[in-house]
């Protein structure tokens, strides 16, 4: 039997898995508690409410059955009964049941009357009971026991009173007793005046989901200011994919449901929000109880909820001028306890449905009759309002009611709801009921006139029913929760539909329901209305929102409370009491306050700043020091003084006033540590490092406890590396401090092992900092399967490791604890590798390190030397910073070699958005060096080197950007040491640090690196942003960083040096040859993006890889004994697995023996195959190299098998060179045939991906030749002739070609003719691989949704191996559907003969994936082609192909047809994507020049285009190229494209690169001329382009493949943008983008040209394309006949 205890942790358990919606978790407690007969029935009443939480009533029924009949009088399992009724829509039977409840004999509960109460009050009011609905709530309310469950009802309560008529005076004091709940809450305080980058707003909901509130929301997450604000997200409720898509939209997403209020408004005030909105009010899910808190400065309601929230603490209530009144601005206003924030137009504003269907005709028009309707939750139907709707369809003869909403979801809310009409006067007769459905847009297609509810009106019902067309008439309230709908109206310019009472409303509606012609109008105009009105003018919106939040957190700034003496005792003390709980946001904001006021105790200025110091605000850390000395001078108030200047750059003063402090010898030696180290780092930073050295030591001295002598120690040793000593003397240092922990004894450890091995991570640097980014591989890339990997955080809670802990299997944040705290949590978490990140920097965590609390433990990234600890065992470098046989006598831990890289570099977000700028030497004419690296690192030797190198080059510059130059001491020392070094200050610029520094390397041709201390993060962050490095290289792991960063990316020939002399040479070499700096400029982000210094992913490989091999010799596994016993095991573990096709677990056992060194050539082999079949590229890729290493040879099959890997990589190049060494070394004999099939295709792919369609098309045709059988033959014949079309040939010869592909069929027997079968409705099926997310959806879409279903069946045959949701949208349309992916051509074509198909369509032709050898069977009488490929089938078999008269002018291309041509008016029917912006306007206006724009594949691009590409810009000056392509995935790839496009002499630096992205429609908009390829043009992305007010260049020849892009823009009325040769194609490419005019105009209109143009009518196209069939169909059974 459980205890008490154990059953209230497992009753918490329950709770807390039930708020983050995690069922399954809290089942698991649930079936713990039912483990103990005693809480067998509470375990069952647990499980049933978890069902219905779960929406499975069906579950929860048979429990709560249960449960009654051991407990017949449960009240609980009464009140869970009737939850169910009510979640099923028996809402009549649910009230009884309750109201039954209540009225047993002994009064309930409080716990279960508030219960009760509550869902009563649902009940009644989905039942149109308002006056009962109050009554039941203001019960529960009453019968609430605890604080928040009390302002849940009382919330119920408020929310209840909009559905009665209630006086506002009355409303307004029901609002201000919900206040009054919250009387004794301790609001947060806070800092006045704070100095912001951005100002940072919190959207609090439980609304972030589907739901009206997101639609209203939207426009605050896409269109707010980034440059002036951060947006920050705390969702108070479930998830689900509309939120996930939200979360990538802001800077900052948060789910706070599962915690408390105050945990809650803890959350939010460490995140430190500037203005706080709330957007639910008494909504459900309310978070108004964390606003009581006051965790913001500046805190709004609105959007969400449609009166006061009656909280003081709530600043603001959002609303416009239409609901509330001139004049716009923030003012008082009656009932309200907030100011009004009143907006000049809306305060909603709309963001549709993404899938919302167009809007229909006047439905009245076909019917001849009117059809009211109203969507609205119709417990918003008030008798009065019923009352007036009865009115309405009395005074309009033969109108119809239409109603939709969830009480109509069951027999009972219809009985409920009819009741309730026919009480009102309304003929039943003329009403249908309708229940609440998840897409619902399409129904207001048979809605004329939608009428609001009142006095409760509609939000997004209103909005909805105006963007399908249908308009809404209100009631104009007298209050603002009652005027949305007047407000809504108003801001469309439709006033009038507002009534002003009852009697109105029905005249209104009566006199709308006759005007015929203005409904039409309406009808047809509104949603244009509406997108060109304030209501979805999201930017408009957005930047009057933003404007009042700038507006009310200045007022809050500008506020000046007056303390008296008694209140800054309180405060004083108040300050004191947060210091000391860590609560340093609120003692900081305490501190302002009282230096504002000049009153406090001496103690309490030396607290207040020494809070100032840490938190590095000098300012106000200077005056509470001259305060805390106003009594008199002291050691320490010096010593606070000095600290204060010191971050104000004056570092003489603080130099004077630290000695000085040390000089009075009244400090403590804690005191006298923390003024040597500060005395060390201003002397390090002007220069006096020797100087520096002797204060570290001075400080180590004097340290008393461990801790600080640890600390003392480590500065010394971090500071060493600013000089030059001798290794010996430098490992000697480091043996000192592994001294200091001499007597401490290790914890020990068992050696064992578990099924992953766990790999901690800890580091003082997992925040904004070079480390953290140099750590993300660690936790984005490791091996899941075989590894857990946990973060142990130094700093603090911030935005940098909330993203590493996202990814990380657990996550500790556990500075301020002590070493042996630390170590215990390490230990607790059975860590088995224990990877320091920090060394012997700042805050670090050696004495962690120091007590073992991991068997086995590393050190490197962050520090760049030994640690001395003999507890370390391993220090993590690589064989270029360390080469084999150098350095290991420098260290106590054995080094760990990676064999490239030791770091993996991840540029910042700042990096990643970064625009890589020109070359500066181009525009100005010099050359430009630079150093951002820390100045201290800047030796004078450097110094005078650099003097060398702005010598030998001739007016050259030198920009120097550290923190340095901030201070105004430090600017002195420093150009102090530039002059004495012989550099001339008038060829130097100095700036300081800026937190987006990387914006400066745009005035950097060559960046110089330091020595002996050379750059890391600064290195990688210069190449990074285009600029090379060059580095001098020592001897020692520490001066060896940059060496190892530019071999890693291929620079080590010209940027490496070993001497003085070489550094120099180099720097002037580089800086005298501008072309190549040019090219280095553009390519080497994508080279780093390309090398082991960025990939992530083969990085963690080759760690992971060495954790396995110290971990299996931790454990002894690699002795001689064990490795007997294991070996054999594992090879037979893996063989099996193998065998199974078992990867995972054969990679598991693999690993394991290459850790044990037992891993043969031929298993290595394995690994790599079966890394690819798991698609793991760059793990199949180490692999296969180690089988390289094996063999000693360069053997054809682990050459094919690293061709494979490539190419999934996107190295197609490599590729290509791997697969001709394989065909070298491949004998053509038979036994060879297959493998020589497989390398061709490797060939063919590598060249087609690469731009060279001639050596594509030669080795596919090989390759068919090589094939052994049909399946194999035809598939590389098909694609030989796809490559084909991107190559020269003429149109005789491709069709020959084409010709060519039958004869492969010559064997295969056609199925026997059917008996001619006539069916009710014609078959059509349609064949592809292509029913998927893919560019034929767009051609695709349109057959299955527009075939008229009265006379056709559609069959879908889908070759697609994996379905996605547009898979599904096609499915739902689709008469059959068949899955056919996988089956022969035989089983395919069967399954067609089986169906009776009488018309099959081929979407695919000789594209990839395609099955036209099924069409050879001839399983249909009539067989089509033509929409998804560039030219005839070849096949006999297929009877017509479907084109138009411009691709083919009638008569011209017939000869090479096999098929019979069809002509359409367009052979294609395009159906744009719905969630898409609107096109605004040629971006040129705004950016000032000319963006290209090509997002056709790559391999379409041809050295003519090129050619052409290059001509254009040069003939439009500054104008840009975007490139955009799924090729561009990969960096190798990029790097490829960009060297091809500087061998066509393009302008690199004037291309942008992108790789195909799910939202590349949007790019459209920053596109001003989209260029066609050629001779293989786009369609689907010549289409997208138009669709988005992109005009399009193309260029047609005879060919009909190159005719597309000249078809497309002919049927939209711009053929004169379709060139007929090269001369012409430039021609018009540079016309129009000196047009801008035209350019602008066609922005604007292409979108309506194109919708209306042939290729978008879709009922014009599917109306021929069925006159088609059916034509094809009366031929067919006139053959027949004639048989």
């Amino acid at each position: 039997m459980a205890s008490e205890k154990e059953k209230d942790r497992l009753r918490e358990r329950i709770g807390a898995r039930l708020a983050v919606r995690d069922f399954d978790g809290a089942m698991d407690a649930v079936r713990e508690l039912a483990k103990d007969a005693a809480a067998e029935t509470e375990a069952l009443g647990a499980a049933a409410s978890i069902h219905i939480e779960a929406g499975d009533y069906a579950g929860a029924e048979p429990l709560v059955a249960s449960l009654l009949q051991k407990e017949p009088q449960s009240v609980y399992g009464a009140f869970l009964s009737a939850r169910i009724l009510f979640a099923r829509g028996q809402f009549l039977s649910a009230r009884d049941a309750l109201l039954a409840l209540l009225q047993r004999e002994g009064a309930l509960a409080p716990a279960y009357a508030e219960k009760v109460c509550n869902l009563l009050g649902q009940t009644a009011r989905v039942l149109g009971l308002a006056e009962e609905a109050a009554a039941a709530y203001e019960k529960a309310a009453a019968a609430a026991e605890d604080p928040a469950s009390r302002a849940t009802a009382w919330s119920n309560v408020l929310f209840g009173l909009h559905f009665l008529r209630v006086p506002p005076e009355e409303a307004y004091r029901a609002h201000c007793a919900y206040g009054e709940l919250f009387r004794d809450v301790q609001p947060f305080i806070h800092r006045r005046l704070q100095k912001r980058r951005k100002i940072r707003i919190g959207y609090i909901s439980p609304d972030l989901r589907r739901h009206v509130v997101l639609r209203f929301a939207e426009a605050l997450f896409t269109k707010y200011d980034a440059k002036r604000f951060e947006v920050y997200c705390y969702q108070n409720g479930p998830e689900d994919e509309e939120s996930r898509r939200i979360m990538h939209l802001v800077d900052v997403w948060r789910n706070i449901s599962p915690l408390s209020a105050l945990d809650a408004a803890r959350r939010i005030y460490a995140d430190g929000i500037d203005v706080l909105v709330d957007l639910a009010g008494h909504t459900r899910g309310t978070a108004l109880p964390v606003l009581a808190y006051r965790p913001a400065p500046v805190q709004m309601s609105g959007i969400g909820y449609f009166a006061t929230t009656g909280l003081s603490a709530v600043d603001y209530m959002i609303g416009d001028v239409w609901l509330d009144g001139a004049p716009a601005g923030m003012r008082n206003a009656p009932f309200f306890t907030e100011k009004l924030l009143a907006l000049l137009h809306t305060h909603l504003c709309y963001t549709p449905a993404a899938d919302a269907p167009l809007p229909g005709a006047l439905p009245c028009l076909a019917r001849g009759f009117v059809t009211f309707g109203s969507f609205n939750a119709f417990a918003k139907a008030s008798d009065e309002a019923l009352r007036a709707w009865a009115q309405i369809l009395e005074a309009v003869p033969a109108s119809r009611l239409l109603l939709k909403s969830a009480a109509f979801s069951s027999e009972e809310g219809c009985a409920a709801a009819l009741a309730r009409l026919q009480a009102a006067g309304v003929d039943a007769a003329r009403v249908e009921l309708r229940p609440d459905t998840r897409e619902y847009l399409h129904e207001y297609h048979d809605v004329d006139i939608a009428l609001d509810s009142f006095p409760y009106p509609g939000g997004g019902t209103t909005f909805d029913a105006l963007y399908m067309g249908v308009p809404v008439v209100t009631l104009r309230g007298d209050s603002h929760g009652s005027r949305f709908g007047y407000s809504i109206l108003a801001n469309l310019g439709l006033q009038d539909l507002a009534a002003r009472d009852a009697a109105e409303y029905v005249e209104k509606a009566a006199a709308l329901a006759q005007d015929t012609e203005l409904l039409a109008a309406l009808h047809k105009n509104l949603r244009s209305m509406m997108e060109a009105s304030p209501l979805m003018d999201a930017a408009s919106y957005t930047a009057a929102l933003e404007a009042g939040y700038e507006a009310a957190l200045a007022a809050s700034d500008a506020a000046d409370p007056a303390l008296s003496p008694e209140a800054c005792v309180r405060l004083s003390i108040a300050l004191k009491r947060f210091f000391a709980a860590g609560d340093l946001r609120q003692a900081l904001a305490a501190s302002d306050a009282l230096l504002a006021a000049g009153k406090a105790a001496r103690e309490v200025w030396r607290l207040a700043a020494g809070l100032y110091i840490d938190a590095e605000e000098g300012e106000n850390a200077e005056r509470a020091a001259q305060l805390y000395l106003v009594e008199r001078e002291d050691g320490f108030g010096l010593l606070l003084h000095a600290r204060a200047v010191f971050l104000l750059g004056r570092w003489r003063e603080a130099l004077d006033d630290a000695q000085r402090a040390l000089s009075l010898g009244s400090l403590a030696n804690s005191e006298r540590t923390l003024a040597y180290n500060l005395i060390a780092r201003i002397q390090r930073s002007i220069g006096e490092v020797e100087e520096a050295l002797l204060a570290e030591k001075a400080s180590f001295d004097i340290a008393e406890t461990q801790a600080d002598r640890a600390s003392a120690w480590s500065n010394y040793l971090f500071a060493l590396h600013y000089v030059e000593r001798e290794p010996r003397f430098m490992l000697d240092a480091a043996h000192r401090y592994s001294r200091l922990f001499a007597d401490v004894p290790p914890i020990g450890h068992t050696r064992s092992r578990c099924e992953k091995i766990r790999v901690g991570y800890i580091s003082p640097d997992f925040c904004f900092h070079i480390v953290a980014l140099f750590s993300f591989a660690f936790f984005t890339h490791f091996d899941r399967e075989r590894f857990e990997v946990y973060g142990y955080s130094l700093s603090g809670e911030n935005a940098m490791a909330a993203e590493l802990s996202s990814h990380a299997s657990a996550w500790r944040y556990v500075g301020g604890g002590t070493a042996a705290e630390i170590a215990e949590k390490i230990r607790a978490d059975a860590i088995d590798i224990l990877f320091d990140l920090s060394g012997h920097s700042a805050n670090n965590a050696l004495p962690v390190l120091a007590l073992r609390p991991a068997p086995v433990q590393i050190s490197g990234v962050g520090y760049f030397d030994t640690t001395g600890l003999s507890t370390v065992d391993y220090f993590l470098t690589d064989v270029h910073t360390d080469p084999l046989g150098k350095n290991d006598d420098c260290f106590t831990e054995k080094l760990l070699r990676l064999p490239e890289s030791h770091l993996c570099y991840r540029a910042s977000r700042a990096g990643e958005r970064s625009k890589i700028a020109p070359l500066p030497a181009k525009e100005k004419g010099f050359i430009t060096f630079g150093s951002f690296n820390n100045f201290a690192k800047v030796t004078d030797r450097m110094l005078r080197l650099w003097a060398k190198i702005l010598s030998a080059v001739p007016r050259s510059r030198l920009f120097l950007k550290t923190a340095v130059f901030d201070a105004a001491d430090g600017r002195e020392a420093a150009l102090r040491r530039l002059t004495a070094a012989g550099i001339d200050l008038s060829r130097v610029k100095t700036e300081g640090h800026t937190a987006e520094y990387l914006a400066a390397y745009g005035d950097v041709d060559v960046a110089l690196d330091t020595y002996p201390y050379p750059g890391g993060g600064t290195t990688c962050d210069a190449l990074y942003m285009g600029v090379p490095v060059v580095t001098r290289t020592g001897a020692r792991h520490g001066a060896r960083f940059g060496a190892s960063i530019l071999t890693n990316i291929g620079l080590a020939d010209i940027c490496c040096a070993h001497t003085d002399e070489e550094y120099v040479e180099k720097a002037c070499a580089l800086a005298a040859d501008t072309a190549r700096l040019a090219v280095l400029r553009r390519t080497l982000r994508t080279r780093m993006e390309a090398s082991p210094l960025m990939d992530a992913a083969r990085y963690m490989v080759q760690i992971e890889a060495a954790y396995e091999k110290i971990w299996a010799h931790w454990l002894g596994e690699d002795s001689r004994k064990m490795r007997r016993k294991l070996v054999p095991k594992l090879q037979k573990e893996a063989d099996e697995a193998f065998a199974a096709r078992d990867w995972r677990r054969f990679l598991a056992a693999a690993d394991r023996l290459a850790a044990l060194d037992a891993a043969s050539k031929r298993l290595f082999m394995s690994m790599g195959f079966a890394a690819l079949q798991r698609q793991e590229s760059a793990r199949a890729r180490l692999y296969l190299e180690k089988a390289q290493e094996k063999a000693q040879e360069e053997m054809p099959e682990i050459l094919h098998l690293l061709a494979e890997a490539q190419k999934t990589a996107g190295d197609h190049k490599a590729a290509l060179a791997r697969v001709k060494k394989a065909q070298a070394r491949t004998e053509e004999t038979e036994e060879t045939r297959p493998f020589r099939h497989r390398l061709a295709l490797a060939e063919a792919h590598a060249a087609y991906m690469l731009g060279d369609a001639d050596g594509a098309a030669e080795a596919y045709r090989k390759a068919a030749d090589l094939a052994t059988d049909l399946r194999l033959r035809s598939e590389a014949y098909s694609s030989y002739l796809l490559a084909l079309h991107n190559t020269e040939i003429g149109q005789e010869e491709l069709f020959a070609a084409h010709r060519g592909y039958e004869k492969l069929f010559a064997e295969i027997e056609p199925l026997a003719a059917r008996a001619w079968k006539r069916h009710g409705k014609i078959r059509v099926g349609y064949l592809s691989p292509d029913f998927r997310r893919h560019v034929m959806f767009s051609f695709i879409y349109g057959l299955f949704v527009r075939f008229d279903r009265a006379r056709f069946d559609v069959y879908a045959y889908s070759l697609n191996e994996t379905a996605d949701g547009f898979t599904e949208a096609l499915k739902e349309q689709a008469t059959v559907w068949r899955e056919a992916a996988g089956l022969s051509y035989a089983e395919i074509a069967a399954k067609i003969r089986a169906d009776e198909i009488d018309i099959l369509v081929d979407l695919a032709g000789h594209s990839a994936g395609g099955a036209l050898p099924v069409f050879a069977y001839r399983p249909a009488p009539v067989q089509v082609s033509g929409l998804g490929y560039v030219n005839t089938t070849g096949l006999s078999a297929v009877d017509y192909f479907l084109t138009d008269d411009i691709v083919d002018p009638l008569g011209s291309h017939d000869g090479f047809f096999i098929e019979e041509p069809v002509h359409l008016t367009s052979q294609f029917l395009y159906t744009a994507q719905s969630d898409v912006p609107k096109p605004a306007g040629a971006p040129c206006r705004e950016k000032g020049y000319i963006v290209f724009g090509v997002f056709n594949h790559w391999y379409k691009v041809t050295e003519e285009m090129l050619f052409c590409w290059r001509e254009i810009m040069a003939r439009v000056p500054k104008s840009r190229l975007l490139v955009k392509c799924q090729e561009l995935f990969a960096p190798a790839m990029q790097e490829e494209v960009l060297r091809r496009m500087a061998k066509a002499k393009i302008d690199v630096a004037r291309v942008d690169l992108e790789p195909a992205t799910s939202d590349y429609m949007e790019r459209y908009a920053s596109v001003d001329i989209a260029l066609d390829t050629y001779p293989y043009p786009g369609g689907g992305t010549t289409c997208d382009a138009l669709y988005m007010g992109v005009p399009v260049i193309t260029r047609f020849g005879r060919r009909r493949g190159s005719r597309f892009g000249l078809s497309l823009l002919k049927n939209v009325g711009l053929s004169e943008l379709a060139a007929a040769d090269g001369t012409a194609y430039m021609e018009k490419a540079a016309a129009l983008a000196k047009d801008r005019e035209l350019l602008d105009e066609l922005h604007k209109t292409l979108r309506a040209r194109f919708a209306a143009s042939p290729v978008m009518q879709a009922t014009r196209y599917m109306e021929e394309l069925e006159r088609f069939y059916c034509m094809a169909m009366e031929r067919r059974e006139e053959e027949e006949r004639r048989r």
